[in-house]
């Protein structure tokens, strides 16, 4: 039999979402920890999540920094120790810093789990943040910076957020050398101290694991009593109209436009039918993006558009390269698709297949017990439970075309996006 390679497979209808089953306990301080013990591997990994990062800051690059150096030096182990440490016993420590959370995650062998808690909880509540370490880390990131500088894409996040945000806003402030140089080690200690405390704090433990683990964890991390200072929503300066910005580059022959605006985090009731939204337009593959400026006109290798929520906000943007002297060809096909979506309704047959998209790929989200621990976090740090889940995937389920072209007027109105183009010429203005 001849194949159609022009028709794609079939797909079945996706009806329902079983929510993956994790137990939440408390240790004895009151640090809420979820627990997804599932797999059959002999794995184990432990996330340790504070809410807060830049939005506790007092200066700025406090949170980002103190989040390296943590791991670098504590009141009874030097840097070298705890690396080898943590080699020797076959595990991973990884620590990270974002707009919103900082976190720590150990991974290993579910057999070694407790003999590197000793050297956590120290990491944790008494990190020393040794002043060659952050002299290091200073000499490494100014030069990052540097590179980073000369990479069109991530000149144009930069700006685009600042735009959105304000250039004091926690969530609009770019890294810079004199942010880095001005850091002191006074600071991370002070940043520590305010930003680090339980009632910022939640864990999760996943993977092969037993009630000895948890007992541990619970006599290594469940006796500290401090709690930081109370998280606030930053005031941020409405902006309103079409702002387009062009920033010359030395990369001449490529061009990268960011399109996009504020919008709101998870818990907003638009948020669900947004995100249906966004993904039709140019939020996977076969998007209406994708088809017409990369398959039919060929403009770009890649373009994509992007919901980021945050705690207290959120901002959706779309995000291309192109080469230098299409920009506006581009810029003009991406409204002319947010017109189309303001005003003919998607068919049953996309917007089922989007739904069955969407709804696979939370699937994919579940699928072993890291994955599911990734994705209980996701939902722990925006305040989000199984309840408000549950919601969410019924409001997908339910959605239909009138809804989302009622959306679409809404929130794809070309006079409230900000445009940025960075390495345009002349003909982009």
């Amino acid at each position: 039999m001849k194949i159609n390679w022009k028709k794609g497979p079939g797909y079945k209808r996706i009806e329902e979402f079983a929510f993956p089953k994790s137990d939440k306990i408390s240790l004895s301080n009151g640090i809420p920890i979820s627990l997804i013990n599932m797999g059959t591997q002999e794995i184990v990994r432990l996330d340790i999540v504070f809410r807060g990062a830049r939005l506790l800051e007092s200066k700025k690059m406090a949170s980002k920094i103190t989040s390296a150096l943590m791991r670098e030096g504590t009141k009874t182990y030097l840097s070298g120790h705890i690396a080898e440490s943590v080699d020797y016993y076959g595990s991973a420590l990884r620590t990270g810093a974002n707009l919103d959370y900082t976190f720590l995650s150990l991974s290993g062998l579910s057999r070694h789990f407790e003999k590197l808690l000793p050297v956590i909880e120290e990491i944790l509540y008494d990190p020393i943040f040794p002043e060659a370490e952050l002299e290091k880390y200073k000499k490494t990131n100014i030069e990052k910076l540097q590179l980073d500088l000369s990479k069109n894409e991530l000149v144009n996040y930069r700006i685009f957020t600042e735009n959105l945000y304000g250039q004091h806003h926690p969530y609009g402030y770019n890294t810079e050398e004199k942010f880095i140089t001005a850091i002191e080690r006074d600071d991370l200690l002070e940043h520590h101290h305010h930003a680090y405390g339980n009632n910022h704090c939640f864990m999760l433990l996943g993977g092969k694991i037993n009630d000895k683990m948890v007992q541990s964890l619970d006599l290594h991390l469940g006796h500290q009593q401090k709690n930081a200072t109370s998280l606030i929503n930053p005031q941020i300066e409405t902006k309103t109209g079409h702002n387009k910005i062009i920033v010359p580059s030395k990369n001449k022959h490529q061009s990268s436009i960011k399109i996009g605006r504020r919008l709101f985090n998870r818990h907003h009731e638009d948020f669900a039918g947004f995100y249906v939204l966004n993904t039709i337009l140019g939020g996977y593959f076969g998007s209406r993006l994708m088809t017409s400026i990369r398959e039919e006109q060929g403009l770009t290798y890649n373009i994509y558009s992007v919901i980021d929520h945050l705690i207290f906000d959120g901002y959706f943007y779309i995000e291309t390269e192109v080469a230098t002297g299409t920009e506006q060809k581009a810029i003009e096909e991406i409204y002319k698709q947010m017109d189309i979506l303001q005003n003919e309704a998607v068919d049953d047959e996309e917007l089922q297949m989007v739904k069955n998209y969407l709804l696979g790929n939370f699937l994919n989200l579940i699928d072993g017990p890291l994955n599911v621990m990734s994705f209980l976090r996701s939902l722990e740090l925006d305040f989000a439970d199984k309840r408000h889940f549950e919601n969410f995937i019924q409001e997908i389920l339910t959605i239909n075309a009138q809804t989302i072209m009622n959306l679409a007027k809404k929130y794809l109105v070309r006079n409230s996006m900000l445009e940025v183009i960075v390495g345009g010429n002349e003909s982009t203005k």
